[in-house]
């Protein structure tokens, strides 16, 4: 649901951005721009959430966020001398 706000609100400043240009003297309005204001508010936010959130995921899940696996359980002797 964040991410849908996020890329709704972006996409709504970046209409609201071509509508002041079409009042500013040798700018003018384009649906190109829109467009890629839109294109560009989605891939932040796919980028967002493949590099942060994913990688928060798996820190969670205790997933070694480097290599994507288990950290290595110890198996040696426990400080007292006596094997697990």
């Amino acid at each position: 649901m964040l991410m849908l706000l996020s890329v709704v609100s972006a996409s709504l400043y970046g209409v609201s951005d071509e509508i002041h240009q079409s009042f500013v003297p040798f700018r003018e309005a384009s649906i190109a721009d829109v467009i890629a204001d839109i294109l560009g508010s989605v891939c932040g936010v796919y980028l967002y959430y493949v590099g942060v959130v994913s990688r928060m995921d798996r820190r969670r899940r205790g997933l070694n966020s480097e290599v994507g696996m288990r950290p290595p359980v110890h198996r040696g002797p426990r400080p007292g001398g006596k094997a697990e």
